[in-house]
Parts: C-alpha cells; sequence; structure tokens
C-alpha cells in the first residue's frame, strides 16, 4: 500500500472511532441543560416557601393555609436562611410533615442549603420523606419547567440508579447520585438565563440529600467531598415526628432520642458552624421527648411552640354533652348516620361554638359543618388522644403508686388453683366482652365482704395458645360457625357459651358446697339488637344481665344524682334502666368509677379486706396476658362542674384491654347483686366543684 493509501486509510479509521465515540457518549450524555420557562415565577418564591408551596405543589396543598401553617412556614423560614432549632408540635394531620418536606425541596433548589439531613422516628419514616422529595423533582411539571438544572437530569436518569455513573452533560460528568436513602443533586451548567457567566455552575450542584432514623447509625460521621476538593456537613437537619407510640410511653428510649438530638443531630455541623435544625412532632405523653425539648427551660436553645385545634373551650358544654348522646346514638346505627347531630349542632351552633376558635377552619369531614365541631368529635371519640394528638397538651396520670404494675399483678396470687374455689367464696359471677370474632369470658368468685378471687379466664372460641393478641386469633366465630352471617354467629356463640357457663360446677374448697355462676353480664355496646334477641330467647334469662358501659367523667352528672323512674335503680357506680328502643333492661356501668376500684382492690395486700388475686399458676408468665390487659390503660384524675374524677384512657399503642373490661363488670355486677364493701366510698358522690375554669383547656 502506498504511503498515501495508508495515510488515507488512517483518516478514516480515526474518523470511524470519532463516530464510534461519540454515539456512545451521545448515549450517556444528556446535553444541555434547558433555559428556565418562567424565571420571574421562580425568583418570586426564592424567599417565600409559602408561595413555593403553593406554586410548585399545589396537589400537596388542596386546602387553605391556617394561621397554624402560617407560624410554622415562618419559622422555616428563619431557620433555613438564617439558622435556628426550632420545634413546633402541631395537631396530627396539620400536614406538618408535608410542609417539612416542601421546605427541604425549596431550601436545595435555592441553594440556601447545600447538605439537608432528614431524620425520622425509625429508618423507614426517614425514606419515606426523601422519596416524596424525589418524586415531586420528577414527576411535577411546573417544577421541572422552572428549575430544570436538577429536574432536566433526574428525569433522564428515570428512576434507574445504574444510568447516574456515566451521566454527563455537555462532556462533564453530573455526579448524580440517586437511591433510596442518598441523593446527590447534579452538577451542571446553570441554565443560560440564569447564569451571569456560561461556564459558571448551577447553584444546587452537588447539593446533598441524606437520610437516616434517630436511633440508627447513619447520622455520625456524614461528610461529604464536593467536586472542587472541599468537603461538606450538613447544615439543615429536619427532624419529622422523631419519637414513636412507643419510644413516647418509655422513659429510657426519651432519654436515649433526647440525648441523640442533643449530641449526634446538633453536633453534626462543621467546626466552627452552626447547624439549623427543624423539628415538626406531636406531644405523645405527657414528659415524652417531645414535651421535654418544647420546653425551654430544659431546653433553651430550641425554641418550642405547641399549636391547638381548638383554642379556648364550650362556654356552654351542657349542650355538647346533649350533642354527644345524640352523635354516639347515630355511631351505633347500621350504617352509622350522624344526620340528628349535624341537625342539633346547627341549630345551636352560635351557643355551642361561644368560647371555642379552631385554627384552621378548613379542616373538617364532608359531613361535619365545622372545624369546631371536627374537634369535638374527635373529643367525644377519645378525650385524652384529643388532648395529647391534638391540642398537644396530654392529660397529666397521677401517681399510681397505689396501683400494681404488669410484673406485680402477674404475682399477686391467692393458694389455690385455676378453677379451685376458695372457702371465702359466697357467690360467683361471670363477664363477657363481646368482639366481632370472639368473647373474652372471666369468672370471679366474691367473699360476702368483696374480696375478689380471679378463677378463671380465656376466650370463646378458645385460642390454641395461653397468649395471643386480639388481631391476631386463629379460633373465630367466623371459623367456628360457617355458612352463617355476623349477626347469626354472634346469636349462636353466646347461646353456646351460656350453656357451657351455667353448666359448670364447683365444689367450695373446705366444705364441698357446690357453687354455680350466679349473674352473668354481657357487654351489650356491640351489636345490641343481636344481644337482646339473645337475651329474650335465653332459658337463662333471670341469671343474664345486658350491660353497658358508660365514662362518667368530671364534666357528666354522677349517677348518684340521676333521677330514677318506676322500675329503675341505682347503686354504686351503676344504674339499671329500661331501654328507650327495646323493652330489655339494661345495667349501665359507670367505668371510671369501676375501673378505680378494681385497681385499688388489686393493690390491696392478700388478708386485707377486699383484696382481689389471681388463682396460683407454676410461673408468673402464665398470667402474662390478663396482666397486660389489666395494665392497659392509666388513669388521670380532672376537675369539672361535678367535681373531682379519675378519668381512665388506653395507653399509647393501643394494648388489648378486654380482660380488665370484663374484671370490672364482674365487680359491678356483684355489686348489683348486692355486695358491699365498707373501704370504698360509694355513697357520698361526688361533692359539686365551686368554680371550674376551662380555659385552661384551651388557652
Amino acid at each position: 500500500m502506498k504511503t498515501s493509501e495508508k495515510q488515507n486509510y488512517a483518516e478514516h479509521k480515526d474518523r470511524a472511532g470519532e463516530r464510534i465515540n461519540a454515539m456512545s457518549a451521545s448515549g450517556r450524555d444528556i446535553g444541555t441543560v434547558p433555559k428556565i420557562k418562567n424565571l420571574k415565577r421562580r425568583n418570586r418564591c426564592k424567599f417565600n416557601l409559602k408561595l413555593f408551596c403553593k406554586t410548585y405543589l399545589p396537589e400537596a396543598f388542596p386546602l387553605p393555609f391556617s394561621e397554624i401553617h402560617d407560624e410554622m412556614i415562618s419559622r422555616l423560614e428563619e431557620s433555613v436562611i438564617h439558622g435556628a432549632l426550632y420545634a413546633f408540635a402541631c395537631p396530627r394531620g396539620s400536614g406538618k410533615t408535608t410542609i417539612a418536606r416542601a421546605a427541604t425541596l425549596w431550601a436545595v433548589s435555592y441553594s440556601h442549603s447545600k447538605y439537608v439531613f432528614l431524620i425520622g422516628a425509625n429508618s423507614g419514616k426517614a425514606v419515606d420523606s426523601l422519596e416524596s422529595i424525589k418524586t415531586w423533582i420528577r414527576f411535577i411539571d411546573v417544577y421541572a419547567e422552572d428549575f430544570p438544572e436538577i429536574a432536566y437530569p433526574v428525569r433522564k436518569v428515570n428512576g434507574i440508579a445504574h444510568r447516574c455513573a456515566g451521566m454527563t452533560s455537555e462532556g462533564r460528568s453530573c455526579k448524580i447520585e440517586w437511591s433510596k436513602d442518598f441523593v446527590v443533586l447534579p452538577t451542571v451548567k446553570s441554565p443560560a438565563n440564569l447564569a451571569k457567566h456560561k461556564t459558571k455552575d448551577a447553584p444546587s450542584s452537588g447539593t446533598v440529600i441524606a437520610v437516616s432514623g434517630l436511633t440508627g447509625n447513619g447520622i455520625r460521621g456524614s461528610l461529604r467531598s464536593m467536586v472542587d476538593g472541599s468537603q461538606i456537613r450538613p447544615d439543615f437537619v429536619l427532624l419529622d415526628d422523631p419519637q414513636t407510640d412507643e419510644s413516647a410511653a418509655s422513659a429510657p428510649q426519651n432519654i436515649t432520642r433526647e440525648k441523640l438530638i442533643a449530641g449526634a443531630v446538633l453536633g453534626m455541623a462543621a467546626p466552627g458552624k452552626k447547624i439549623s435544625a427543624v423539628m415538626p412532632c406531636t406531644v405523645i405523653c405527657k414528659g415524652d421527648m417531645v414535651d421535654k425539648i418544647l420546653d425551654r427551660k430544659k431546653h433553651p436553645l430550641w425554641r418550642g411552640t405547641r399549636a391547638k385545634m381548638i383554642n379556648g373551650w364550650p362556654s356552654n358544654f351542657q349542650l355538647w354533652e346533649k350533642y354527644f348522646e345524640i352523635y354516639k346514638s347515630g355511631a351505633l346505627l347500621e350504617p352509622p348516620s350522624y344526620a340528628e347531630s349535624n341537625k342539633f349542632y346547627k341549630s345551636n351552633r352560635n351557643e355551642m361554638d361561644d368560647g371555642c376558635h379552631a385554627t384552621w377552619s378548613a379542616r373538617h369531614n364532608e359531613d361535619e359543618l365545622s372545624a369546631i365541631q371536627h374537634g369535638m368529635n374527635l373529643y367525644a371519640r377519645d378525650e385524652a388522644t384529643f388532648f395529647s394528638e391534638f391540642q398537644n397538651e396530654p392529660l397529666v396520670a397521677n401517681e399510681e403508686t397505689e396501683f400494681l404494675s404488669m410484673s406485680d399483678v402477674m404475682v399477686k396470687q391467692h393458694s389455690d388453683a385455676r378453677n379451685v374455689v376458695p372457702l371465702e367464696v359466697e357467690t360467683i359471677k361471670a363477664f363477657v366482652d363481646v368482639q366481632k370474632e370472639q368473647f373474652f369470658v372471666q369468672i370471679w368468685g366474691y367473699s360476702s365482704g368483696f374480696d375478689g378471687f380471679l378463677l378463671d379466664y380465656f376466650s370463646f372460641p378458645k385460642q390454641p395458645s395461653a397468649y395471643y393478641l386480639k388481631k391476631n386469633i386463629s379460633e373465630t366465630f367466623t371459623k367456628n360457625y360457617p355458612g352463617k352471617g355476623l349477626e347469626a354467629r354472634i346469636y349462636a356463640a353466646a347461646n353456646d357459651l351460656f350453656d357451657l357457663l351455667f353448666k359448670l360446677k364447683w365444689k367450695r374448697k373446705g366444705d364441698n358446697s357446690s357453687l354455680t355462676i350466679s349473674r352473668i353480664g354481657m357487654d351489650s355496646r356491640y351489636k345490641t339488637s343481636t344481644l337482646r334477641r339473645v337475651y329474650r330467647d335465653s332459658p337463662y334469662q333471670d341469671r343474664i344481665t345486658l350491660c353497658m358501659g358508660v365514662a362518667y367523667g368530671a364534666k357528666r352528672k354522677p349517677i348518684t344524682q340521676k333521677a330514677t323512674k318506676t322500675g329503675e335503680r341505682k347503686g354504686s357506680g351503676w344504674f339499671y334502666t329500661t331501654s328507650r328502643r327495646a323493652s330489655v333492661r339494661t345495667l349501665e356501668v359507670d367505668t371510671y368509677f369501676w375501673k378505680t376500684f378494681f385497681h385499688q382492690r388489686l393493690a390491696t395486700a392478700i388478708g386485707d379486706p377486699g383484696c382481689f388475686s389471681l388463682f396460683k399458676v407454676k410461673t408468673p408468665q402464665a398470667h402474662r396476658l390478663v396482666a397486660e390487659h389489666f395494665c392497659s390503660e392509666y388513669r388521670t384524675q380532672l376537675e369539672g362542674a361535678y367535681g373531682k374524677v379519675d378519668e381512665w384512657f388506653i395507653r399509647p399503642g393501643s394494648p388489648d384491654n378486654d380482660f380488665l373490661d370484663c374484671a370490672v363488670g364482674a365487680a359491678a355486677i356483684a355489686s348489683f347483686d348486692g355486695l358491699t364493701f365498707l373501704g370504698a366510698d360509694f355513697s357520698e358522690g361526688r361533692k359539686r366543684a365551686k368554680k371550674v375554669d376551662w380555659s385552661k383547656w384551651g388557652n
């Protein structure tokens, strides 16, 4: 081959190689970042988080912002731009997490922050926050139009992480990272209509968003090297609801999380640098980690605020009490209907709303007329949850030094084994708590002086394991009564249970006297009409009493002040009446009264009058199930229009409490049949308070 031919061949080969390289590079190179579509729109939001939310994330914020949101947004802006530590406790469901995530996107989009750390109560919650931000960047068109230096490369990745490594823009590596728990925004040149010089990188280039659970290992050692050789550490931390129901109820976990925030989290900043941090949160329990962080005396560096769903308290609470009765009656209908309660509220709205102010007027359900009504409905459903989750002022529990812990309950045993009746027992009572798929049953023996001896407890149908959770049972009505509907299953199961219980016979230890169950109480709040039919059709009707638990709190007139009509009677924490809707008598049981009575008797030492105890078992753990139920609630002494009352509330995590209801019901049934205990304050009732300041709950 001639020299000229060799040269031509070499040049042709080089050009072919260049074309191949160009074709290969074109698969990785995303080219030039597009221009910003609306620069004025983008610039208007640079220092206005609220406008940013409404402009770029309108679907995430469909309702008008409230005064709570305005304050929260103001604090977020100050923290991100000027640096501060803010903790703001907001009502559950107020959108604080969504706003905090939007603030993160706003901060990195305008390069207010170069390294943001998202910390959740656990790693899963933190990953959820990052996933929301990533979704907004990828799929919201209006954001992509105005922030092309971020969204354009991200859209080219298309959610496929391995594309990040080889991605280039105008021949330069984008250095983008896009994993489930770590994001580095692309390093690209600024859009042409933003940069002063075409070679200048976009301000957001290399910005980091990392995540971790509060108790995880990802918090320490959070250091990132930049393309220019510099190193950065987190400058903005978002602590999103950093506690769980379980941790809030645990003193050791509260201490651990409090120390982690004060040490590991705030220590993430670079030497000589301040770190900004915001903590949207909810107080779950009095004295929990969040409650302490919000206390300026304990944590002066944190500027904490508490927002409430309802400020103030109704001036005419008696009208609300009437409303609650109508509301709860509507909830028991099949299907539930709130037409009557809405009608009552609409007719009396001005007077019922007097004294109240809803902090978010747009927050209420479609079948409710106002935000105040919505808040009071939540109050009616669960007072303790309302004050903690929606008011951020958990009810203060009394020191329960006279009550037993779960471990104490397990060892509180009399000397006789299961189903052995002690000589002191004069009468045997049982109580049945009704659930959709099973009954909880307890059998108690009582002395004439109201000593209580637990003889047996079980679920019906019986479960194969001695310990179980209600949600995980294997033996159910559906399984044991195939081919029947819900009401028919409960009807058949109730009749079978009564046949079983009333045929049981015990020989009393010491004199061999034969004893049977003299009365069974049955909770009739669930499927009331079905249980009334069971009662009417039962051959044991004279030994069955249908019961209805009612919470007589400090704001409610006590049973002792209720007037009786012909055929009605009342006693210690109970009222025997005829239903307005059916000719079946019902024993109305004051659950607050009897829960306090039961726990006082359970804590009474064996040998002292009025002691309640469990049957003897080989190991205390055999009583774990019933002990958990007995300790599933805590009490709080509240003062209202009718004096001071111990009110009882389920503990965080909503543990099963059905055997507690059985123990309380059985004791009330025993009192109904004439048992009395001289040490119990049964007769005096509650002294009326001279004056009650309701404003302390709302201001």
